[in-house]
């Protein structure tokens, strides 16, 4: 039985973007996530690329790719933690983006620890 969690793809979707996506999965499984769900819905509107479950109800959703300030605003208001993973990320900077981002999710989630 595979533990693999499927990556959903649209047409118009590129295959960078998807790519950002299982970066984003990875990430939050390395940060000890114990549910992650990809293309998320939300009640409040809009979808997150990929959403994090961790223990006494913290949340992280990331936004992969092109996202718009207000998106993230607004996503800010309903998650623990909220990540925006640019294009740029999947560069060869990723190694060091991807330890200084572990670091800062995992700085924001402890910050947490009394919220939300």
């Amino acid at each position: 039985m595979s533990s693999q969690i499927p990556i959903i793809s649209h047409k118009e979707e590129s295959a960078e973007h998807v790519a950002l996506k299982k970066s984003a999965v990875r990430l939050l499984k390395v940060l000890g996530a114990h549910h992650v769900i990809v293309e998320a819905s939300t009640v409040f509107g809009p979808i997150v690329d990929v959403l994090g479950f961790f223990g006494s109800h913290k949340t992280v959703a990331v936004e992969c790719g092109q996202c718009d300030k207000e998106k993230i605003d607004l996503l800010k208001q309903y998650f623990t933690v909220v990540v925006h993973l640019p294009y740029c990320y999947t560069s060869k900077l990723v190694l060091h983006s991807h330890k200084v981002l572990v670091d800062k999710i995992e700085d924001e989630l402890m910050d947490a620890q009394g919220e939300k």
